[in-house]
C-alpha cells in the first residue's frame, strides 16, 4: 500500500492503514520516505505537534511489531527533531535512557560531540546506513520539445492578457469612493486580503498601505460601503505569485505534445515510462467540478486559476457596495413610462425588462461607465427630505456600478476566449490512455476523467475512505506518472525515462 503524508494526517486514514497491517500483530514493513517531513513532532507538548508527526507516530505505537524504515537525506537537524524516530533503540525501556527528554538533555549537553558520538552508536548498530544511488546504466539527454503553432498562440494571447491585467489592476487601484460623510472606508483588497490566509506562508506579513488618496468619482451619486482602493502590498504579492504559477502550468503544458510522442513511441517497443510533473492543480479541478463545460470541452486549470485571481483578488469595492443613480420624479416616471404620481418604491423583480434597461443605460451614461459593465438594479426608492440633492427625490440602487468592476467583467470574457489548455497532468493522462493505462502517484484526491458519455467529469481517486492515493497498473509495459515540486524554475520540469519493462528484465 502506498499513501501520502498529507492523506496520513488524517486520524481515519491512520487507523485505516493501522488496521490493514494488523495492530498489534502487525509484521510488515512500514516505510515513512522523506521521513523527515514528520519532525515536527513534539511528544511532551501535544499542542505544538503537527498532526503529520502524531500521526507517523500513531502508527508506529500501534504497531509495535512492525519493523520501520526512515527514509530521508536530512533525517534531522537539531537532536529534538529524532522524536519521531523511536525504533532507533537509543530511548525507552531497557535503553539507557528511560524517554526522549532525558535522551535530548544528555546530547546537547554535549554540543556537536555528543551528535557525533550519536551518528557513530548508529553506525554501530546497524540502523543506520548511508549510501547514494548508482547511476551507472543511467542516461541523460536534453531534449527539446517544438513548440507547436497553436500552442505557441496561446503562450502569446496569455502574455497580452497579463500585460493588460496588470494596467488594470493599476488602474483599479488608483481608484476611490467614498461614503456618504465623504470619508473613505476600507477597501475590499485590504479586507479579502487580510482575510484569506491561503497565501500567507508565501506573502508574509502585511505592510503599511500608507494614507488613503484624497477625492471622490465626479457625476451626481452616493455610495455606501465603499472603501478608498489604493495600492496593498500584498495584493501585488498575490499577483505575482499568481502569475508565476499560471505560467508554471501553461510552460509544462507547451511540452505535452513531444512527451505524447515520445512514451507513446517508448511503450510501442515493450519499454515503460515515468514522467514526472511539477505540481498536480488539485486547487483548481475543486473547482472545476462547479462549472458548467460545453460539450467535449475540459476545464481548464491555468483558466480556473486566474478566473479565481479575478473573483477574490481583483481590486473592487466589497460585494454589498450599492451605489445610489439619484433622479428627479419626472426623470424617473419617463424612464418607467409611467406618471410621476403614480410612482413607488420597489425592487428589481417588480419592474419590468424595458424599465430596468432604461434605468442602467441611463446610470451608465452619468456615471461614464462601458457597455460591458456589470450593473445590476437592486432597488427603487424615495429620498427623505434630508437626503433629496439638487431636486431629485428619487434614489436607484445599483451593484457592479464601479469601473473597477467593469474592469473586472471585461478580463472574465476575455479569460474564456484565450483557449488555455488542460492541466499536463490530466492531459498526458488522457492522450495517454486515461487512468487505466496510467499508474499516477501523486497526493491529490480527485482527477479529471472522461465520463461514460464522454464528457469531462471530476472524479474522486479512492473509492473509500482511507484508501491508498496511488493509481495501480498490472500491465507489463505502462506509464507511471510522478508530480513532485522542482527547487528552482530553471529545472526541467518535465523528465521522460526509458526503462526495460517488467516482462523484458524476467527474461
Amino acid at each position: 500500500m502506498f499513501t501520502t503524508y498529507a492523506m496520513l494526517r488524517k486520524l481515519e486514514t491512520a487507523k485505516y492503514i493501522a488496521n490493514w497491517l494488523g495492530g498489534d500483530l502487525a509484521e510488515g514493513l512500514i516505510v515513512f520516505d522523506e521521513a523527515h517531513s514528520a519532525k515536527n513532532f513534539v511528544n511532551s507538548r501535544e499542542g505544538t505537534s503537527t498532526m503529520q508527526g502524531k500521526m507517523v507516530d500513531y502508527l508506529q505505537q500501534t504497531c509495535p511489531k512492525a519493523p520501520v524504515l526512515y527514509a530521508s537525506a536530512t533525517a534531522c537537524t537539531e537532536v529534538s527533531e529524532m522524536v519521531y524516530m523511536p525504533r532507533l533503540g537509543l530511548w525507552g525501556p531497557g535503553q539507557s535512557f528511560g524517554d526522549f527528554q532525558g535522551f535530548r538533555r544528555a546530547v546537547e549537553a554535549k554540543g556537536i560531540e555528543g551528535m557525533e558520538a550519536v551518528a557513530l552508536q548508529l553506525k554501530s548498530l546497524g540502523v543506520a546506513t548511508c549510501r547514494s544511488l548508482s547511476h551507472e546504466g543511467a542516461r541523460l539527454a536534453v531534449c527539446k520539445a517544438p513548440l507547436e503553432p497553436d500552442r505557441s498562440e496561446v503562450y502569446d494571447r496569455a502574455c497580452g492578457f497579463f500585460a493588460r491585467l496588470h494596467s488594470e489592476a493599476q488602474a483599479a487601484l488608483a481608484e476611490t469612493w467614498e461614503d456618504e460623510s465623504g470619508t473613505p472606508i476600507r477597501s475590499a483588497v485590504a479586507r479579502d486580503v487580510e482575510l484569506d490566509e491561503e497565501l500567507d506562508d508565501q506573502l508574509g506579513d502585511p505592510e503599511d498601505p500608507g494614507e488613503l488618496p484624497e477625492g471622490a468619482p465626479a457625476g451626481q451619486s452616493m455610495s455606501h460601503g465603499v472603501t478608498g482602493l489604493q495600492a496593498h502590498p500584498r495584493f501585488w504579492a498575490a499577483f505575482w505569485s499568481c502569475q508565476l504559477r499560471f505560467f508554471r502550468q501553461l510552460v509544462v503544458s507547451l511540452k505535452v505534445p513531444e512527451v505524447k510522442r515520445r512514451a507513446l513511441a517508448a511503450l510501442a517497443e515493450e519499454g515503460q515510462v515515468v514522467v514526472t510533473l511539477w505540481g498536480t492543480g488539485e486547487a483548481q479541478l475543486a473547482g472545476a467540478g462547479q462549472l458548467e463545460l460545453e460539450d467535449g470541452a475540459p476545464p481548464s486549470c491555468p483558466e480556473i486559476m486566474l478566473d479565481q485571481f479575478l473573483a477574490r483578488r481583483f481590486p473592487r469595492p466589497p460585494d454589498d457596495h450599492v451605489r445610489t443613480l439619484l433622479l428627479a420624479s419626472k426623470d424617473m416616471a419617463a424612464a418607467l413610462c409611467t406618471s410621476s404620481e403614480v410612482l413607488a418604491e420597489c425592487d428589481a423583480a417588480s419592474l419590468t425588462p424595458d424599465a430596468v434597461a432604461a434605468l442602467r443605460e441611463k446610470a451608465r451614461l452619468l456615471w461614464s461607465l462601458p457597455a460591458h459593465s456589470p450593473l445590476e438594479l437592486v432597488k427603487v426608492k424615495r429620498l427623505t427630505p434630508d437626503a433629496a440633492l439638487g431636486g431629485c427625490d428619487w434614489g436607484v440602487e445599483f451593484r457592479g456600478a464601479t469601473m473597477a468592476e467593469a474592469r473586472r467583467a471585461s478580463l472574465r470574457t476575455e479569460l474564456a476566449s484565450l483557449g488555455l489548455p488542460q492541466h499536463p497532468l490530466d492531459e498526458l493522462l488522457d492522450v495517454l490512455g486515461g487512468p487505466s493505462h496510467v499508474a499516477e502517484l501523486s497526493g491529490r484526491s480527485h482527477r479529471l476523467a472522461r465520463g461514460a458519455n464522454g464528457r469531462w467529469q471530476v472524479e474522486p481517486r479512492t473509492g473509500g475512505k482511507g484508501e491508498a492515493l496511488v493509481g495501480t497498473n498490472n500491465n507489463g509495459n505502462c506509464c507511471y506518472m510522478n508530480t513532485t515540486v522542482c527547487c528552482s524554475v530553471v529545472v526541467v520540469v518535465i523528465v521522460s525515462i526509458l526503462i526495460p519493462s517488467f516482462r523484458q528484465s524476467s527474461e
